[in-house]
């Protein structure tokens, strides 16, 4: 049986090559030979590919070993190069040698030694390939790694610096709120205290996309249907765009749900539709399209040999596109093309944040010129889309007549929400801690219908109270207030029945009709 091989030959005569093929069929080998005698023609033979090995004589005058192996080298090959003389001296053999020659031959002992050198070289040569593929790999794992490290570092800042902002503006924007409704009569007093509330607001936004990046954004996660995530927010992207771009939707009929935040979703869309405006400074096409897929393999866990069932949401536009050198730089915080005052560099890590966090993946293709595509693919679910019971009870303008017990470490905070609720009519028990929270829940003789609480504080957390609490008295309601909800593991779950989430920065209307909301649900 003959092993096929395609050597390229640079040699004056043809005769060599009948030489060559004389001294390596014996052996087995089954040799294709391309002569080539100068530049041009080895270069030709080298683009054209198909070579195992090379072998060249000293003899030609217009084409030396060493200008042939630094044109292999040029075209980034690694190629069995064999030598092929009539005499070699030791000065020539190292000076090949350094050039990069691998093995040499003198015609005396061509028809003995060659086909045992050329079989050894290359096995060499796939060894090398081998071991180049191995380090290679094991550079992009370590590569990853440390992307990884340095994404969780940048990360667990950002939420820390977030969550303490967000208490900040939680007071800034409420009193705000509470001034403006108090300076009715004054048109001017009016106009400023309007823009401190859009700048508080403003800086609302940049500090959930610091948590969602951060992955630790209080999400409330529910089985959804991407469809009706789209339609509703359908508008709201097409005023993102502006008129010049042309919106097209794509939905598969029997879309199956997916369990994620519909905020977040809207958050995704409202994001990517951003970016491709910028990338579409003369209109275009902005395009999304869902359908059912079931991947051969996990892309979370590529090991697995199971198949996935997934939803993918593929975003599309027709812009400029991404720089192939950066595109591997996209979901990285505060990474922007854009101009200074322009972006942030946080809407794709905010992305990034989202999708992982909801158990998805995401992907991006782009080429200069023809635009940008996302790929995002959730786990897919077949159950119902969760509903939650109408209430029953008549609603009065968020007011209300029961009692909440308030624990908020963060004293503007606490004294902002008691304000506002005692306002409304309900009892407000005050607690700066979790012992005192515990003491008046132990102490008060009434009934406690809420506990109101923030979730990250010194010593326990407010899901470590509401544990407490809820032994004590089973019918307590719970809300918890926080932007850096990433840990809710108690014996309650995540989001049990009767409990729910008000994010910070929040307003004092937003606060009285969550609490309003939280309190008439109606629980099975």
């Amino acid at each position: 049986m003959t092993v096929p091989i395609g050597m390229l030959l640079a040699a004056v005569s043809d005769d060599d090559v009948r030489i060559v093929s004389e001294a390596l069929k014996p052996a087995g080998f089954d040799p294709v030979i391309t002569r080539v005698s100068d530049r041009e023609s080895f270069l030709a033979a080298l683009d054209a590919g198909g070579l195992d090995a090379i072998l060249c004589e000293t003899t030609n005058p217009k084409f030396c070993p060493e200008t042939a192996i630094t044109v292999m080298k040029g075209r980034g090959l690694d190629l069995p190069f064999i030598v092929i003389a009539d005499t070699l001296d030791e000065e020539a053999v190292v000076r090949l040698i350094r050039a990069g020659a691998h093995d040499f031959v003198t015609r005396q002992n061509l028809l003995s030694r060659l086909a045992y050198v050329l079989d050894r070289e290359i096995v060499g040569a796939r060894s090398r390939v081998e071991q180049r593929m191995t380090e290679e790999a094991f550079r992009q794992r370590e590569d990853q790694f440390r992307q990884t490290q340095k994404m969780e570092a940048i990360g667990q800042l950002a939420g820390g610096v977030a969550h303490d902002f967000n208490n900040l503006l939680t007071s800034i924007l409420g009193y705000t709120a509470l001034l403006l409704d108090s300076a009715r009569d004054f048109p001017e007093m009016i106009a400023d205290l309007s823009e401190i509330q859009k700048a508080g607001e403003r800086a609302g936004a940049l500090t959930r996309q610091l948590l969602t990046f951060s992955r630790k954004q209080a999400s409330q996660p529910a089985t959804v249907n991407l469809n009706a995530i789209i339609s509703d927010v359908e508008r709201a992207i097409q005023r993102t765009l502006g008129d010049d771009i042309r919106l097209e939707v794509l939905m598969e009929r029997s879309l199956h749900h997916v369990k994620a935040d519909a905020a977040q979703i809207d958050q995704i869309l409202l994001n990517l539709a951003s970016n491709s405006r910028d990338a579409m400074p003369n209109g275009g096409l902005f395009k999304i399209e869902t359908r059912n897929e079931t991947m051969a393999v996990d892309p979370r866990n590529p090991a697995s040999t199971s198949r996935w069932p997934c939803v993918t949401m593929v975003v599309t536009d027709t812009g400029t596109g991404i720089r192939p050198e950066i595109l591997d730089r996209v979901f990285e915080p505060f990474f922007t093309t854009k101009s200074p005052g322009k972006g942030t560099g946080l809407g794709l890590s905010s992305v990034y944040g989202i999708v992982t966090q909801s158990g998805g993946v995401i992907s991006v293709e782009s080429h200069l010129g023809h635009g940008t595509s996302f790929s995002i693919r959730f786990p897919a679910i077949d159950v119902p889309v969760d509903a939650v019971a109408p209430s029953t009870q008549q609603r009065s303008g968020h007011s209300g007549t029961e009692t909440i017990l308030l624990v908020e470490d963060e004293p503007g905070v606490r004294h902002l929400v008691q304000r506002v609720l005692a306002a409304r009519g309900y009892e407000v028990l005050e607690a700066q801690d979790v012992a005192h929270a515990a003491a008046l829940a132990t102490d008060y003789d009434g009934p406690i219908h809420l506990l109101l609480s923030d979730i990250v504080m010194p010593g326990l957390s407010g899901p470590d109270l509401a544990q407490r609490i809820v032994a004590q008295r089973p019918d307590v309601r719970v809300l918890y207030m926080s932007g850096f909800a990433n840990r809710l593991s108690t014996q309650l779950g995540s989001l049990s029945p009767g409990v729910s989430i008000l994010r910070k920065p929040f307003s004092p209307e937003h606060l009285v009709r969550t609490v309003r909301d939280c309190l008439d649900v109606v629980v099975s």
